[in-house]
């Protein structure tokens, strides 16, 4: 039996949804997974340990229409995938609006969530 310990569930992002760092303007990688309090990212580097960003993203909300968060991230940890060199990086939310919660809890919850 698999059990999981995390504390919120997370949705798996299925179309590619790139995240921008809004102070540089650059794309920091593609969601891979997303919840209440935090998300994976998929980049070609690995981040800067403890870095703090202000990044937006945009995802498909029901009734196909695409909302654009914006949040403040922490990053938390980053591994190497072996066989392609690209990263896979945790980051938890620290600053996002109190409106944009509640759609990402809607989105998480809609869809395909599972605890992963």
């Amino acid at each position: 039996m698999n059990q999981e310990f995390r504390r919120a569930p997370r949705r798996a992002v299925d179309a590619p949804v790139q995240v921008v760092d809004c102070m540089t303007g650059e794309v920091m990688g593609r969601l891979g997974n997303v919840s209440e309090t935090g998300m994976l990212l998929f980049s070609r580097g690995a981040g800067v340990e403890e870095g703090l960003f202000q990044v937006r993203f945009g995802l498909r909300l029901s009734g196909a229409q695409e909302h654009l968060f914006h949040v403040g991230v922490q990053q938390l940890w980053s591994e190497a995938h072996p066989a392609s060199g690209n990263h896979w990086t945790g980051y938890r939310f620290i600053d996002i609006a109190p409106e944009d919660l509640e759609l990402l809890r809607e989105y998480v919850t809609s869809g395909s969530a599972r605890r992963r």
